[in-house]
């Protein structure tokens, strides 16, 4: 792959990344804002306090979390020269296939065995 264009998957990769980790802060200092909105806090907001953390938690760890790994697994691809190469079968993997998803390793008949 041409280095413009391998470039150019590593900057989308990364404001990917960008876009996901604001997302958690935002998300982390909506939290933070209600819970200093409340002057006191009583059980009932500790509970529904506790319920919300562990939501979002839940959501960042299926959702968030494996979008990060994947990011992070296609930027090392990208430093080690593999990137765009099916990890299944070796093949080059579509660029239209990269440009719609950045962070996959497998090309679209590998990806359709599963």
């Amino acid at each position: 792959m041409e280095a413009k264009k391998l470039e150019s998957f590593r900057k989308k990769l990364i404001e990917m990344r960008n876009e996901i980790l604001k997302g958690i802060i935002e998300d982390n200092q909506e939290l933070i804002g209600l819970k200093e909105e409340s002057g006191q806090i009583s059980e009932e907001y500790d509970m529904a306090s506790t319920l919300l953390e562990t939501e979002m938690k839940e959501q960042l760890e299926e959702n968030d979390l494996n979008m990060l790994k994947e990011i992070n697994e296609a930027l090392n691809r990208i430093n080690s020269g593999t990137y765009g190469k099916c990890s299944e079968c070796g093949e080059e993997i579509s660029e239209d296939r990269l440009d719609f998803l950045p962070f996959t390793n497998k090309c679209e008949k590998c990806a359709k065995k599963r």
